[in-house]
């Protein structure tokens, strides 16, 4: 897919991934509308020869994802390619909180389906694509993170059923990431053990960009991981170790 003249809509676009999206896309003419529930400072992107305007938002709310297409389509016209990026964990033992649990997976999963939904829907005829940060946590549960590899491993197998129904002006693809190094993790808890291996945003983004130029329905940034994930006994090695750090981090909060 040619991405240059584009009207883009990139969430979570504050930090992390999304920011380096936006940095990335933000190199070749186009309109793109960058949403966060943060302030989103412009005055320091490295490069910007595209038309960039900021929206706040609260994604956890249907009307308020329907406030930034609303806002979308007004100062550009249309849509073209949604970025679904925005997320958060939580790293901790499973508790009875219902609220805790539903907010995780209003913005996690609730907010792309619908905005999926949402972009076939405006898209009668015209091509569009969407694009969801899911994670390598889709296929590799961690101990500490079992919410959160729900909501990515949610995403997954909704994504492998609805691209046999998905219409087919639309373009669907997911993005499994492994640990990236942002304010991903120490937003997850205090004191989150360190993930090995990690990658960083710009190069995530890369990667995304260049799978969405070829039309790939999955994209896996690390190289590492892949092998990792056709290896049962290293993937399981990976989970005995990651254990080992959450019982040390369970004893650390106890103290």
């Amino acid at each position: 897919m040619q991405l240059s003249n584009r009207r883009i809509v990139i969430t979570g676009a504050a930090s992390g991934i999304g920011w380096a999206l936006l940095e990335q896309l933000a190199r070749q003419p186009g309109h793109i509308v960058a949403v966060d529930r943060a302030h989103i400072d412009l005055n320091v992107l490295k490069r910007s020869v595209a038309n960039i305007h900021t929206f706040k938002a609260d994604l956890s709310q249907p009307q308020e994802i329907d406030t930034v297409f609303t806002f979308a389509q007004e100062v550009m016209g249309g849509l073209d390619i949604f970025f679904a990026n925005a997320g958060f964990a939580y790293y901790e033992t499973v508790k009875p909180d219902w609220q805790r649990v539903r907010s995780l997976y209003e913005v996690n999963v609730f907010s792309p389906l619908y905005t999926l939904a949402k972009m076939a829907q405006i898209n009668h005829q015209q091509p569009y694509a969407v694009i969801i940060t899911a994670s390598a946590m889709a296929h590799t549960a961690l101990p500490g993170y079992a919410h959160y590899a729900a909501t990515k491993a949610a995403l997954h197998r909704f994504a492998e059923a609805y691209r046999y129904e998905m219409p087919e002006n639309g373009h669907l693809m997911l993005v499994y990431p492994i640990a990236t190094r942002t304010r991903f993790f120490a937003s997850a808890a205090n004191n989150t053990p360190k993930a090995y291996p990690t990658q960083t945003p710009d190069y995530v983004a890369g990667r995304i960009i260049a799978g969405l130029q070829k039309g790939k329905k999955r994209v896996y940034p690390s190289t590492l991981y892949r092998v990792m994930y056709t290896l049962p006994l290293m993937e399981s090695l990976y989970q005995i170790y990651a254990n080992w750090q959450f019982r040390q981090w369970i004893k650390h909060q106890k103290a």
